[in-house]
């Protein structure tokens, strides 16, 4: 049975593993990355071989810069205007992104715009679909709705080097003027489009699609109802949210792995005064421990007088007074010695109490 797409089962792909998701979908299916499946209808004419979107170095060479990328020759007539057209109707389409989500033939619409990388050119990025770039505004780690001062402009168009990072891609704002954006780690931004929009390379040969301006007529004849509205202010809602997410994770990962990284460095910056404390506190203890042994074995000398009638209870308890509170002179002096030289360590920074315990109680279990 067919899921309709709703906000209930809206999941995003900061917590959805796109590698993990099948390619393979139903007869006359697809399956959003949300999980929602949407009817197709298969074209009349169906290609003998299905041709393939997968990475591939670009043997032409063209693409090995990170500047401006070849203009297409022989370019259909029409392509640039309806490029314009994409990028002029853009917050249109994603207003109503809960609407093209539900229909196939809007999803599957056709976008003529050019994306590419260096070295690897637009392999991975063919014949990308509106639908592909509603899933990706909504749903890529990098926020693509946005720019750098946090202004509503959608990306869309990706141009960059996977491997230095360096981008210069192109956003639309509200109003349908164009401007460069970049985005950082760029990573996020192209490996995120590439991965939603090869999930659908064979379903875009195979089923009918509407062209860009039949979406426009389409969705301006009906209007978007207020239900549609709240449904996708919704659905970027929660994509926000979970972006956010993503990021505390991603930041207390890093916190964690750095905290773990100052500790060891604030145990080899103290290595040579912690090894001299360990030693010295071990010296202190073991000869702290000898007294302490002679002092039990004086008392128990005494108490072996007591019960032979040698010394009364009187005498007994004026002799082992001393005893009692040599020993915990002993104790007191150990415990004071330790903790005034791990006060002393802790206040020049850089290393904690229980990093100095673990390193002396490391020495005693040797």
């Amino acid at each position: 049975m067919m899921r309709m797409f709703n906000i209930k089962n809206f999941r995003i792909m900061a917590i959805v593993d796109l590698d993990a998701l099948s390619t393979e979908f139903p007869d006359n299916r697809i399956v959003l990355i949300n999980g929602s499946e949407l009817v197709c209808y298969p074209k009349v004419v169906q290609p003998e071989i299905y041709s393939e979107d997968n990475l591939s170095l670009d043997k032409s060479e063209e693409y090995f810069t990170v500047g401006s990328k070849p203009v297409v020759k022989n370019a259909e007539t029409g392509k640039d205007e309806m490029k314009d057209f994409f990028y002029k109707n853009a917050f249109l389409f994603f207003r109503n992104a809960h609407r093209i989500l539900n229909d196939s033939r809007m999803f599957l619409a056709p976008v003529p715009v050019q994306n590419g990388l260096a070295y690897t050119g637009t392999s991975g990025f063919y014949y990308p679909t509106l639908g592909v770039y509603i899933e990706w505004w909504l749903n890529c780690d990098a926020n693509v709705a946005k720019d750098r001062k946090g202004r509503d402009a959608l990306t869309c168009r990706i141009a960059g080097s996977p491997l230095s990072g360096s981008n210069h891609c192109t956003c639309v704002y509200p109003d349908g003027k164009i401007g460069d954006i970049s985005h950082s780690p760029f990573i996020n931004v192209w490996s995120t489009f590439m991965k939603i929009n090869k999930r659908y390379t064979k379903a875009k040969q195979m089923y009918e699609a509407y062209t860009l301006p039949e979406v426009v007529d389409l969705l301006l004849a009906v209007g978007q109802s207020r239900e549609s509205e709240l449904e996708t202010q919704l659905d970027i809602a929660e994509g926000n949210t979970n972006i956010l997410k993503r990021l505390y994770c991603s930041l207390k990962e890093q916190y964690y792995k750095l905290q773990n990284q100052y500790k060891d460095l604030g145990i080899l910056h103290y290595k040579e005064e912690l090894e001299a404390f360990r030693v010295e506190y071990r010296t202190r203890k073991h000869n702290a421990e000898l007294e302490i042994e002679s002092l039990v074995a004086a008392r128990g000398e005494f108490k072996s007088q007591m019960k032979q009638g040698i010394i009364n209870n009187v005498e007994y308890q004026h002799a082992i007074t001393p005893l009692t509170r040599r020993r915990k002179a002993i104790e007191h002096d150990l415990i004071t010695f330790r903790a005034e030289k791990e006060v002393a360590l802790v206040k020049k920074g850089h290393i904690t109490y229980s990093q100095i315990d673990n390193y002396l109680n490391q020495d005693d279990e040797k």
